[in-house]
């Protein structure tokens, strides 16, 4: 599993790469130095099982002393935490379980 050390250090390279976290869960570093956290899941579709990202959002690390107000606008504009992160996929396994794609679904 990954830490916040892992996150806040991964260095661009040439190519898109990925450090995978758990069960599902990767940051995904791209060549101009984004930072994307993916949700990878199967989903059962026409009867069978189709292979599928889910995008939550850019890696963010929070500032020393945010404030709540301050960490919801920050995750309102799409960048979350390690922790946070994991939250996301934790509600996005509870949609798939329930047959429904994280991506098609409005919060």
């Amino acid at each position: 599993m990954l830490n916040d050390t892992q996150c806040r250090t991964a260095k661009p390279n040439e190519k898109t790469y990925k450090l995978s976290d758990d069960k599902g869960l990767y940051l995904e570093v791209k060549p101009n130095g984004v930072k994307a956290w993916r949700y990878r899941f199967k989903l059962e579709k026409d009867g069978e099982l189709k292979e599928s990202v889910f995008a939550i959002g850019e890696y963010s690390s929070a500032p020393s002393g945010e404030t709540a107000e301050a960490a919801a606008t920050r995750r309102a504009g799409g960048r979350f935490t390690l922790a946070e992160a994991r939250e996301e996929r934790v509600k996005a396994r509870g949609l798939v379980k329930q047959g429904i794609n994280p991506a098609h679904h409005a919060n």
